[in-house]
């Protein structure tokens, strides 16, 4: 079955600005994208019934340390984070939360973490002590595009959540089946629309996470909803300088606790998961898709809620196209399969989770013992200036310099492990990714 489309496309932020007060909209996607770190791949003639939107109240903060190698890094961070602060400027200590600071003070603001709270993260807490100054600067409204994949026909009741920063992502708006009257296609949109009505959509989802972004990104005349984050991390990653790990005397480890989102992303190629080799497959478990629907347990992403238990059908071969303007058997269009266990989805692993979950996850880097494979040897007399060489091959020559200054050649390569890579050299996590893969089995992506 083919679709006929507008000529037009759109950016996710075009997109609502023109068709905000005429949802839902089927869209087929013209200009596929894809992220590095945990978004998948939208393909090509990817179709998406978008529903509605929904908008999370952020603010954008930037570190003023002084002392700080993270000096100027600016953040986006939920406004219900559950963190606290005080004023920089007030020696009385009163406790602000970011929704409090925003409220009761004119921005841009410095704010401090208030000291002797554990943060934890996971496994881990850590005190705050050390944290660095943050200048909350504005607040914005992330946005998302809120809807469901067809896939073959079927809708999938899970949310699919598009956010407004992936400006280079192009869809155009289905206008009808190819060589079938407008009846038939409109009777299927009625159906599509009585089927949603057992969906809930949350209109204040958003990524709990905080954002950190690419230095250059963030100036005066931002608009901050659609300034791509460079990644969403965790608490840890994103406010600690690697120096200060090591507190009091005790080595915080936290090379297992990232629960990221859209990084790096990069425009795709029509369908860049059916060229993926088996050598691919093993970076392929640290990414997950841009829908990340997340474990019910965290909420982080916007799961929909089934009425009744019931996951709900619909396949466009079913429908009747004989030209005749007769209704349409539901029955034919529409099955339903009875669903007594949640929905499974594709996710990361959240840092709070306390039992199994019924959904495919994604591998974390737990990963702390160095790489000890017979297939290592590859490495083991590669010097200096050849690994320099290879880091290039790579693309990861932005870390030659480092690696220089601390003479690492490939034996002592050997030793690395993700979080030494992420703590002391400041890798992406599809970075450590691809660096580690090499390490383990020579692989360089082609």
């Amino acid at each position: 079955m083919e679709l006929d489309c507008d000529s037009v496309s759109y950016s996710a932020s075009e997109f609502l600005d023109k068709f905000s007060s005429k949802l839902p909209q089927i869209v087929m996607v013209t200009q596929g994208f894809c992220g590095e770190i945990s978004v998948d791949t939208f393909d090509v003639g990817q179709v998406v019934r978008i529903h509605t939107c929904s908008k999370q109240s952020r603010v954008v903060a930037q570190q003023i340390e002084p002392n700080s190698q993270l000096r100027g890094r600016h953040y986006s961070i939920p406004l219900d984070y559950p963190i606290k602060f005080s004023l920089a400027k007030s020696r009385a200590g009163k406790q602000y939360t970011l929704k409090d600071l925003v409220e009761s003070n004119s921005l841009p603001v410095d704010v401090n973490f208030i000291k002797d709270q554990m943060v934890t993260v996971g496994p881990r807490t850590l005190p705050t002590n050390n944290l660095p100054g943050l200048r909350i600067i504005d607040t914005f409204e992330e946005t998302y595009l809120l809807g469901n994949s067809l896939v073959e026909g079927m809708l999938d009741p899970r949310t699919l959540p598009v956010p407004l920063y992936l400006s280079e992502l192009k869809f155009a708006v289905v206008t009808g089946i190819k060589g079938k009257p407008d009846s038939v296609w409109q009777r299927y949109m009625e159906e599509l629309s009585d089927q949603a009505t057992a969906l809930v959509y949350d209109t204040h989802f958003g990524n709990k996470d905080i954002a950190v972004y690419h230095s250059d990104s963030i100036h005066p005349n931002s608009v901050y909803a659609e300034v791509a984050p460079r990644e969403y991390t965790n608490f840890v990653y994103a406010f600690i300088d690697p120096s200060k790990l090591e507190t009091d005397g005790k080595f915080y480890n936290v090379t297992s606790l990232e629960s990221g989102m859209p990084s790096k992303l990069k425009q795709s190629p029509k369908s860049a998961r059916t060229s993926q080799s088996p050598d691919d497959q093993d970076q392929t478990k640290h990414l997950t898709k841009l829908r990340f629907h997340s474990q019910e347990k965290e909420s982080s992403a916007p799961d929909t809620i089934l009425k009744s238990n019931q996951r709900v059908n619909a396949n466009i071969s079913n429908i009747q196209v004989d030209n005749r303007d007769t209704p349409i058997d539901k029955r034919k269009l529409m099955t339903t399969e009875t669903q007594t266990e949640p929905v499974p989805s594709q996710s990361v692993a959240t840092e709070t989770q306390t039992e199994p979950v019924t959904s495919k996850t994604v591998a974390t880097e737990t990963q702390t013992e160095p790489v000890t494979s017979k297939s290592t040897s590859h490495l083991e007399n590669v010097s200096i200036s050849d690994l320099e060489k290879l880091l290039k091959k790579l693309k990861l020559e932005k870390f030659i310099k480092q690696f220089h200054e601390n003479m690492i050649d490939g034996a002592l390569l050997l030793e690395f492990d993700f979080g030494l890579l992420r703590e002391e050299f400041g890798f992406s996590k599809v970075e450590a990714i691809r660096l580690m893969k090499f390490v383990k089995d020579g692989h360089i992506p082609q």
